[in-house]
């Protein structure tokens, strides 16, 4: 087995001084949070089925559960989930005419900042997450011009 604790060693110093977060990889309760996009794409899952999706994963920015990741997921085969990503595209003030466009759309998405409502509901065995994007925080799509919101309030 090799020892790698001598090539490591060469991190020691960088790493003490590493923040971590509380909360982080936790699940989030129901709740409104306020959160960054940080990724947006169009994919197509594999297994069984193999349906075209469109991820989106947030990062709550306060309160207890800041840093903590959340993911949305959205098959966009069924027409629940096409209607559901029109009217999250609304809700951010990127309204589409064709879904063909979204791909392209998907780099505008990144970095804003938007207000999600998470609430967990079951049927039968399996528990089913429903995450809404309520509104826009920045109220425009400056982060996508560059403009810094280090003095954003929140």
């Amino acid at each position: 087995m090799t020892n790698y604790a001598e090539d490591l060693a060469a991190y020691d110093d960088d790493f003490a001084e590493y923040e971590v977060k509380e909360n982080v990889g936790e699940r989030l309760p129901d709740g409104t949070y306020q959160a960054e996009i940080k990724e947006a794409r169009v994919e197509r899952t594999s297994g069984e089925y193999e349906n075209l999706q469109f991820t989106l994963v947030f990062e709550i920015l306060n309160g207890d559960y800041e840093g903590v990741t959340h993911h949305k997921w959205i098959n966009l085969d069924s027409e629940m989930g096409r209607k559901i990503v029109k009217q999250d595209l609304f809700n951010l003030k990127l309204p589409l005419e064709k879904l063909s466009e979204l791909p392209a759309m998907t780099p505008m998405i990144v970095g804003l900042k938007v207000r999600i409502r998470v609430k967990y509901r079951k049927s039968g065995e399996k528990t089913y997450t429903n995450t809404y994007i309520n509104k826009l925080l920045d109220d425009s799509l400056e982060t996508q011009e560059g403009v810094s919101h280090d003095n954003d309030p929140w």
